[in-house]
């Protein structure tokens, strides 16, 4: 990660976490009309507008006063969603049960897609039960994961 953006991310977890929030995400990238901040919160009740809207105010003025960005961007907050991404372990505790999808960064076992059922995490190690088998896939492997909705049967697979 980039200093400078280990520096809005330790702004973004301190403003969550005061308003009594978990930063899930964020990302900062540069798009057709200018820079974007995308910042993703969660909390046990659920992410209403009103919850974005706390904390869009409260970081935008955070953001500005320990002025980490030197360029002009526009700052949205949303919920993760439903196919919520994984991160940290602890995201990947909270899951366990449902099923994902994850890429890893590196092909293990000839292979970098993986879609199964989250049978838990521990000591950095995320353990996957596949149609085929389980698999055990170290944390810092992982490039991209996310909570696998089913739209059709509108819940977790």
């Amino acid at each position: 990660m980039s200093e400078s953006v280990a520096a809005i991310e330790k702004v973004c977890n301190g403003v969550a976490d005061r308003l009594g929030y978990e930063l899930v995400d964020l990302e900062f990238r540069r798009e057709s009309d200018g820079f974007v901040l995308r910042v993703y919160i969660d909390c046990p009740a659920g992410v209403r507008l009103r919850d974005c809207e706390a904390v869009s105010r409260d970081l935008s003025a955070a953001l500005d006063v320990e002025d980490v960005l030197a360029q002009s961007y526009r700052l949205e907050v949303s919920s993760p969603g439903l196919c919520r991404p994984l991160r940290h372990e602890a995201h990947f505790r909270r899951f366990a049960g449902s099923r994902v999808r994850l890429r890893t960064r590196d092909p293990i076992d000839g292979r970098r897609n993986f879609a199964g059922t989250l049978v838990g995490v521990s000591d950095g190690q995320v353990v996957l039960r596949l149609d085929d088998g389980t698999v055990t896939i170290p944390l810092v492997a992982i490039h991209k994961a996310n909570v696998d909705y089913d739209f059709a049967a509108g819940s977790k697979r």
